[in-house]
């Protein structure tokens, strides 16, 4: 006979919209429970799209009845058991260590711990059989990188809860004037209500989209009614950051670092670009592409001898209509520590100096603009003057 009040999978997805790795691992068997700060929803940005947030809405109004034989989630906003008292919003975060109070927004920095707590309970007013929750799962999902403010989401189901999916959510922006925080999360620990360690959940199960088993007494996905528990959570941030300049010489691509150039008409030099990844934290698909004004034509690479080296690398031959596509060069992954080189011969065709000097230029320019997938752009520019007597008619 089909049970009452069967639904779907109960899985506590926590969406740790976020980015810079670091990898520790912490026990929070002897660590106090947390408080709840004083300004939950206090985050100095426009969070229109990002509201901290719980669903669904409105319980139904069969849920609060007493002879509702089935369970649910997370219904009570007054329930001192809970940090902050409100089971509707059970996903909250704090930097860990610093007897900071939990909250559902905080501003991450690069190179510190955090911890996010994720309140779960079976608010069936009465146990048997049908108010037992049955493969009871939370599932976490973290995305890199906190670029902009971006939500944070736990979700909430079950197999047999009358609710199909409870889900609360919290908000977390980067420090101004910090790198970009990348996330990485280390340990997950199922806690009872007295917040006594159960056992150690898998970050891999915890991820996976049919997400972790959880329980009241070991982590088997049983949850009996009025029966909660928690999960601590643990992830670090560092930051992602990179050195990329352009350079110029004459004859030697391996010379000193030079941000301009002054060259004659039959003067042919070399640029040379690199990108270091001086952060803490792997780089993968950065692009560079080089671009010159549009009102200066006249200056192209050769067709030949451009190449693409560095560290761990091969040497390998590139063309410049790759350089100069909208696409540009792919240097791959690049871990910490390693960099990536591009040395590009030039020639310089006729009228292009001479163009300089009828619009009354005193230089151009050659930029390059490297992309980090998921983190930032940004460009470096070396100039390019005409010698001293190109203008003067010397």
């Amino acid at each position: 006979m089909k049970r009452k009040g069967q639904s779907t999978a109960l899985i506590v997805v926590l969406a740790l919209n976020i980015a810079l790795a670091g990898y520790f691992v912490a026990s929070f068997e002897d660590q106090d429970p947390g408080k709840c700060g004083s300004a939950v929803d206090s985050l100095g940005v426009d969070l229109s799209s990002l509201r901290p947030t719980w669903n669904p809405r409105d319980i139904p109004d069969y849920i609060s009845s007493d002879n509702v034989s089935a369970p649910y989630f997370n219904a009570n906003s007054d329930n001192p058991e809970v940090i902050c008292g409100d089971e509707r919003r059970f996903l909250l975060l704090r930097e860990a260590g610093t007897g900071e109070a939990y909250s559902r927004t905080i501003v991450l920095e690069p190179s510190k711990k955090y911890e996010a707590y994720i309140f779960f309970k079976n608010d069936a007013s009465f146990q048997d059989y049908e108010t037992d929750s049955r493969n009871t799962r939370v599932r976490l999902k973290v995305p890199n990188v906190v670029a902009n403010p971006v939500a944070f989401e736990a979700v909430i189901t079950s197999d047999n809860a009358v609710v199909p999916s409870t889900f609360s959510s919290a908000v977390a922006e980067p420090r101004i004037g910090s790198k970009f925080p990348y996330i990485e999360v280390a340990s997950a620990i199922l806690n009872d209500s007295e917040g006594r360690k159960i056992a150690d959940l898998s970050i891999d199960s915890l991820t996976d989209s049919q997400g972790v088993l959880v329980g009241c007494t070991e982590a088997d996905g049983h949850v009996p009614a009025g029966c909660s528990g928690s999960i601590t959570v643990s992830f670090s941030t560092k930051k992602s950051s990179f050195d990329a300049r352009i350079s110029s010489a004459y004859n030697d691509p391996d010379g000193p670092w030079n941000n301009s150039i002054r060259i004659g008409s039959t003067h042919g030099f070399w640029i040379r670009y690199r990108y270091r990844n001086v952060g803490e934290v792997p780089h993968d698909g950065v692009t560079v592409r080089l671009w010159v004004p549009s009102t200066f034509p006249f200056l192209r690479g050769s067709d030949s001898e451009a190449y693409l080296t560095g560290s761990n690398r091969t040497r390998r031959a590139i063309e410049h209509a790759e350089l100069w596509s909208e696409a540009g060069v792919n240097l791959e992954r690049l871990a910490v520590n390693e960099s990536a080189e591009i040395h590009i011969p030039f020639t310089v065709e006729d009228g292009w100096l001479q163009q300089i000097c009828e619009t009354n230029s005193e230089s151009t320019w050659i930029t390059a603009e490297t992309t980090v997938p998921g983190y930032y752009a940004s460009t470096a520019n070396f100039f390019i003057y005409p010698a001293d007597d190109m203008c003067s008619g010397g």
